[in-house]
């Protein structure tokens, strides 16, 4: 048993964000355009904490884990606070936002991309298939609708395992 710890790593996830996502085409003169060409690249805007409650909960989740640190047993065994540091207030909601605004990155789980149903939005059928392009099924995270409270790798291989069902079906 180690009793002279001298870290500890948090990490802050908003598993379930509410601000939500632009994406546009653009041709390579940053025209926006709405219909797809092999020429055209996607931009993503995620708009991360772009939302009241998702600025308010990440900034909650670290004020915890914050408070946590400070307690004892863990409080004697730590050489202190790395970041946000002691220069952030815990208190100091507006510094804590700045903070996380500075070094947040995303953990790469995006969903949603590839609207699965059928209504007019929807560019993949319930049967997987890309509408308009022949022998093109997508079988992954995008067609979900929203991102999962939890990991996304189970539902991403239900959907495959989905997809295998569907083809092996129409063989």
């Amino acid at each position: 048993r180690n009793e002279n710890i001298q870290s500890i790593l948090t990490s802050f996830i908003l598993s379930v964000k509410l601000s939500t996502n632009d994406c546009f085409l653009f041709d390579n003169l940053y025209r926006c355009w709405s219909v797809v060409n092999f020429l055209f690249f996607l931009e993503i805007h995620p708009n991360y904490l772009s939302t009241d409650i998702d600025c308010k909960t990440i900034v909650r989740g670290v004020k915890i884990a914050r408070q946590i640190a400070d307690c004892e047993p863990l409080k004697s065994r730590l050489n202190g606070e790395h970041a946000p540091g002691l220069e952030v207030a815990i208190d100091d909601e507006e510094a804590t936002l700045d903070w996380v605004r500075r070094t947040a990155v995303t953990i790469y789980h995006p969903a949603g991309t590839c609207k699965m149903g059928t209504d007019k939005m929807a560019v993949v059928t319930p049967n997987l298939k890309v509408k308009g392009i022949e022998g093109l099924r997508v079988a992954d995270a995008s067609i979900m609708p929203r991102i999962t409270s939890g990991n996304t790798n189970a539902p991403a291989i239900m959907i495959g395992e989905k997809a295998s069902d569907l083809i092996l079906k129409e063989a």
